[in-house]
């Protein structure tokens, strides 16, 4: 059954078949694990290396590591699978560098994954022994090396084709190791003027790409820059790729939210979002209580997702909603000083809300919000209150430092994500 696999690897390298020899070399591949699963119950001290002779240098020493690879995997020792798979990168980077058509390009990022993937499960193990991990860090260094290959490109410029792919394979690893600083220096790769144009590389990568840019300016609190990124990956991603446009809303909502668009309810419900009905609900209302309320209920889930700290500016846009019904309310009653908010009348709101605060603190909330420009106004103590601006004492959400400069920026935000748009087909891999 092995020489049966060896068989279809060799003719996909003969064939010069990318995708095929992608699929046969993943590290989940069925026919793949039985093949070695069979060899390793016939013998227990089977060594592949001597039936991938049959393959092409360097091919047969690529092959022979991914296959002990995964035995070392099927008998559950995850470091030693790490072991055997870097003994694949040197001879892999040199078949690509030997490549003069560019069909290595799909081949390049499978064996990427791959090695991400197995590093991915060295370092569990070593959590598990009560060890440091240290397997992906050193998986980026491999990959560093296999994009620098696919830059150069030598002997076919069309190979950089594979660079795009390198990329969002490191993301994805920045992100799980928590270095998201370092980041930026796959940024500036792709910005630089060696990088092929972004409209080059196919849409799943490009998905993919503008995922983790929009959630790096989310980090960086370039909120425009996040719904521009992320609302292009959304347009891109096709209707059924639920999975996939369910992680871009994750991140684009509450973006939206502290700009000051209301998602549609059966947005939220379709795309398991439902966490952010009240957080809407709150902010269109001015019920602190419910957003705070939502936020404890909510806080190991946002901060799992990166999110925490973006929600909870969303009390700002809450307070700002509250003060102002708090100050209509004020005007009817007294329509000569309808420019006045006492502000012992928000503290009553705040306790008929559940939101225990004292004077001190409401003073303190009013402040913030004046200087981040979320109300127009000025605190008096002298009248123990504060003085609103005629006019445009609340203004706009969107407005309190974070102006919106896109053309759709009053549309809902249902309206942002048309789907009956053509979509290019592929697959976009987030997390």
């Amino acid at each position: 059954m092995f020489a049966r696999y060896i068989t279809s690897v060799s003719r996909a390298i003969s064939s010069q078949d990318g995708a095929q020899l992608r699929e046969l070399l993943h590290i989940n591949n069925p026919d793949a694990s039985a093949a070695v699963h069979e060899a390793r119950q016939m013998n227990r001290q089977w060594n592949p290396e001597k039936p991938c002779q049959r393959l092409p240098q360097p091919w047969s020493v690529c092959v022979a590591a991914h296959a002990r690879c995964m035995a070392d995997m099927q008998a559950g020792e995850a470091g030693e699978a790490y072991n055997a798979i870097l003994a694949a990168v040197q001879p892999f980077i040199k078949a690509f560098q030997e490549d003069q058509t560019a069909w290595m390009v799909v081949p390049i990022g499978g064996f990427a994954r791959t090695l991400r993937a197995v590093a991915d499960a060295a370092d569990e193990e070593l959590k598990r022994q009560g060890k440091q991990p240290e397997k992906l860090a050193d998986c980026l260094d491999r990959l560093r090396k296999l994009f620098q290959a696919a830059q150069q490109a030598a002997g076919n410029k069309a190979k950089r084709m594979a660079t795009l792919d390198l990329i969002n394979v490191q993301f994805k690893m920045f992100f799980q190791l928590g270095n998201i600083r370092l980041c930026a220096s796959l940024e500036r790769a792709v910005k630089s003027p060696a990088f092929l144009p972004l409209s080059s590389f196919p849409a799943a990568q490009l998905i993919t790409y503008n995922y983790y840019i929009g959630r790096l300016a989310i980090f960086d609190e370039d909120y425009n820059t996040a719904v521009e990124v992320l609302t292009d990956a959304l347009r891109r991603c096709p209707p059924g790729a639920h999975g996939n446009r369910c992680k871009l809303l994750k991140y684009l909502v509450p973006t939206q939210l502290l700009l000051g668009r209301m998602p549609r309810g059966d947005l939220l419900q379709r795309h398991g979002l439902q966490q952010y009905e009240p957080i809407a609900y709150a902010m269109r209302t001015g019920e602190v209580g419910l957003l705070e309320s939502t936020l404890e209920a909510n806080q190991h889930r946002f901060i799992h997702e990166g999110m925490y700290l973006l929600v909870e500016k969303l009390k700002y846009a809450t307070y700002r909603r509250l003060m102002k019904r708090v100050q209509l309310l004020h005007a009817e009653s007294n329509p000569g000083k309808g420019f006045q908010l006492p502000l012992v009348l928000v503290e009553r709101a705040l306790t008929w809300q559940q939101s225990e605060v004292e004077a001190d603190e409401v003073e303190c909330v009013v402040a913030n919000l004046i200087a981040r420009k979320y109300v127009k106004g000025y605190i008096s103590h002298k009248a123990a209150g504060g003085g609103a601006q005629q006019g445009a004492a609340f203004p706009a959400p969107a407005a309190g430092g974070l102006e919106v400069t896109n053309s759709s920026r009053n549309r809902p935000l249902e309206q942002l994500f048309p789907t009956a748009a053509v979509h290019p087909q592929g697959t976009a891999e987030l997390v």
